[in-house]
């Protein structure tokens, strides 16, 4: 299994370790042959919020041969996402694979359109920005997690 983590400039190494955590670890148990990569919107580096420049991260392309396509996080002021960003996401979920978003990745899933109409849920920071923009998504403050199965989020 293949999961392509979504980088970007300014990315806490927390929100990039969890995800990687989490599903490297099947490799180290023997469990399975799981890779995980780092994608952006552009191949090359990205600097984090604690200063460390990350190398060898991939264009939106590794996406495309993604099992799970995972953004761990979001800008802290709600950006709209990349013209780039959108397509991966969608054409991930067009194409069967499971997009998550973690706290603030939630913003750019909804912006993709992949939360419309549905249940959702996001950090607490990001709520009033996320039902401003996208009035037709139900959220939800009462929960930790909602898995629509082609969708999981996270808060």
């Amino acid at each position: 299994m293949r999961i392509a983590v979504y980088a970007f400039d300014g990315v806490t190494m927390f929100h990039l370790a969890v995800p990687r955590m989490v599903f490297d670890e099947v490799a180290r148990q023997g469990l399975g042959d799981w890779t995980t990569v780092l994608f952006s919107d552009r191949p090359g580096a990205i600097r984090t919020a604690e200063g460390y420049q990350l190398a060898d991260v991939e264009g939106p392309d590794a996406a495309a041969a993604a099992d799970v396509v995972v953004v761990p996080s979001w800008f802290d002021d709600g950006r709209v996402p990349s013209d780039a960003l959108r397509t991966v996401l969608q054409e991930a979920h067009w194409q069967d694979v499971t997009v998550l978003g973690l706290c603030l990745g939630a913003i750019p899933v909804a912006d993709a359109g992949l939360l419309a109409g549905r249940q959702a849920v996001t950090h607490w920071q990001a709520f009033s920005t996320l039902s401003d923009r996208h009035p037709d998504i139900l959220l939800d403050r009462s929960v930790l997690y909602i898995d629509h199965g082609d969708v999981p989020m996270t808060r």
